[in-house]
């Protein structure tokens, strides 16, 4: 594994570590105890044992970011940052999203380049986080 590909892994790692300590400290707020050591592994759903039925959580990380949320109702977060990289095949891009999606960003075709890649992580941010919902 290259140095680049090893600190991304490591970068990720921690993020996922802080999600679930923030994670825990949003629950604490509300008397709810999730220890650390019973969370489910990075790269699956955010998932705790302890946690009480009706109480929904999600993860989002990304370059250092994170972003958590704890609530009564199932939520989806995302986080996504403009690579201008994506411009070279935002065609390509835009065919992974939902038919609904593909047609909002469609009736965009006359915006700036700049602009229908806006465009795309707006839809791709919304896709994600009804996935994350779907699945909680």
């Amino acid at each position: 594994m290259s140095s680049t590909k090893a600190r991304r892994r490591q970068q990720r790692e921690a993020e996922s570590h802080l999600a679930r300590l923030l994670l825990g400290e949003l629950a604490a707020a509300q008397g709810i105890a999730l220890p650390q050591a019973d969370w489910s592994p990075r790269g699956q759903a955010p998932h705790h044992p302890a946690l009480p039925a009706g109480f929904y959580v999600s993860i989002a990380h990304r370059h250092g970011h994170v972003l958590v949320g704890l609530a009564t109702l199932p939520l989806g977060l995302d986080l996504e940052y403009r690579n201008p990289r994506h411009a070279h095949d935002l065609d390509a891009r835009i065919a992974m999203l939902p038919l609904d999606a593909r047609e909002r960003l469609a009736e965009a075709s006359h915006l700036s380049e700049t602009e229908r890649l806006d465009g795309f992580y707006r839809e791709w941010v919304r896709y994600e986080s009804g996935v994350k919902i779907y699945n909680s």
